[in-house]
């Protein structure tokens, strides 16, 4: 098979029989292809947009002017707009980064750029690996139209640390993550007992400016539907219901929180956080399926799942940078244990008990990895524990998470009595898509 390599500020499109490739740093390739009409290309992203108005340098240099070009040009080539699917990679900050280089993080705009001209389009992203801190490959076999991204860094030889963290330091580290905000403990406590009015609600977001601005925003996202313009939260209220706002506002908390690059187990920008919200849509969707538990509450727990990990990618960070790419079919419980004496379950019960969250979400936190343990709170676990397993398996490209190995799938869905046949509808009703948006 002819390989050929897509040059920086151009695109190709080929009707099948070869390779294409792109070689990227800090630019932006996407493979945009519709298999049934046997049609795709790659383009190959410089900048987000143009650097002044009317410019006409070389437009398919461009994420708002070359996108659209590029899908143009497949259509004209007989592609058809509802079959095509995209592939995304690149935008990465690399090498001795100055503050400046940070500031101007010209390819993670263009991944913005990238996805808003996507969603306007309505093509789905179904694999993305972007804004990480090494350069990759973008590939799209023309003849098969599989994908692959290729991440380029050096990784040191794997070997122990010759001394564990003691428990004092890997306390400090936990202990120094920022807090959420105590108006978001609170509804997450309301959110586990489901005592609340709307009042009351609607007083507790007011009073924290930065948490009713995210909720009003995260109003208006894909991910939730896109709803009617939102202008204040009593309105909010009244459109959306008491139990889908609590929801919102539990993702509003945790924004900042996990959608920052985690230098230990991310490579993408905001991979953990898109994995998180993943998984509290799928714990959602499965409780308003079965009943077995509160839809709020088993969102919030899916939404919080992971926060251990963020305590402990400070030490990693420091020591062993993208470790969990050295997994080789190891779990990430394995690794954890292996070279820090703890596992993000238990440092998340840690942060649990530290910001004072409910004893339910805690055990969600603890144990979601661990769900045949006999705890108070074990229908949730179990219901934590099947969304983790379906999030991993079905959001599309965000690949952080090594296989921890526990319970198959029959076990997970037999501990909460689902019927095998019962787990298309549940996929299906999870919004996947949405998801790779936010």
């Amino acid at each position: 098979m002819q390989t050929e390599y897509v040059a920086s500020g151009d695109y190709q499109i080929n009707a099948g029989g070869h390779l294409l490739k792109a070689l990227l740093g800090s630019c932006v390739g996407v493979a945009i292809f519709d298999p049934e009409a046997r049609v795709g290309g790659i383009i190959h992203l410089l900048l987000p947009e143009p650097p002044s108005p009317g410019s006409d340098w070389s437009p398919s240099s461009h994420a708002t002017t070359g996108l659209p070009l590029f899908i143009a040009a497949l259509l004209k080539a007989g592609a058809r707009r509802e079959n095509l699917r995209a592939v995304v990679a690149g935008g990465a900050l690399f090498g001795d980064l100055s503050e400046r280089d940070i500031a101007l993080n010209i390819g993670g705009r263009c991944i913005d750029r990238v996805h808003a001209v996507l969603r306007e389009y309505q093509i789905p992203i179904i694999q993305e690996e972007s804004c990480g801190l090494a350069s990759s490959t973008l590939q799209l076999d023309t003849d098969t139209w599989r994908t692959a991204i290729t991440t380029h860094f050096e990784l040191k030889p794997f070997a122990v640390p010759p001394v564990k963290p003691d428990r004092e330091e890997l306390n400090a580290a936990i202990a120094a993550v920022a807090p959420i905000p105590q108006t978001a403990v609170t509804i997450l406590n309301l959110l586990a007992d489901e005592r609340c009015q709307p009042a009351e609600l609607i007083r507790l977001i007011e009073t924290d400016q930065v948490l009713a601005a995210k909720t009003l925003s995260l109003c208006h996202s894909a991910a939730f539907g896109r709803q009617p313009p939102v202008e204040s939260i009593d309105k909010a209220v009244l459109i959306l219901g008491q139990g889908h706002l609590l929801s919102l506002v539990a993702t509003a908390a945790v924004d900042s929180l996990l959608s920052t690059r985690q230098a230990g187990y991310a490579l993408q920008k905001g991979g953990l956080y898109k994995h998180a919200l993943a998984v509290a849509h799928a714990a959602k969707t499965i409780a308003q399926r079965t009943g077995l538990v509160s839809p709020g509450l088993a969102y919030a727990a899916g939404l919080l799942h992971d926060v251990g990990k963020v305590g402990l990618d400070r030490f990693f960070a420091a020591r062993l940078p993208l470790f969990y790419q050295r997994h080789n079919g190891e779990g990430l419980i394995g690794l954890e244990r292996q070279f820090l004496g703890m596992d993000h379950q238990e440092a998340g019960l840690l942060l649990a008990g530290q910001w004072g969250l409910p004893e339910s979400i805690g055990q969600a936190i603890g144990f979601h990895h661990q769900p045949e343990r006999e705890l108070k709170h074990q229908t949730l676990v179990a219901l934590v524990s099947l969304g983790d397993l379906l999030a991993s398996r079905y959001l599309s490209g965000v690949a952080i998470h090594a296989s921890d190995g526990d319970l198959p799938l029959s076990s997970r869905l037999a501990r909460l009595g689902i019927a095998a046949d019962q787990l298309p509808e549940l996929i299906e009703a999870v919004p996947w898509g949405a998801i790779m948006y936010r």
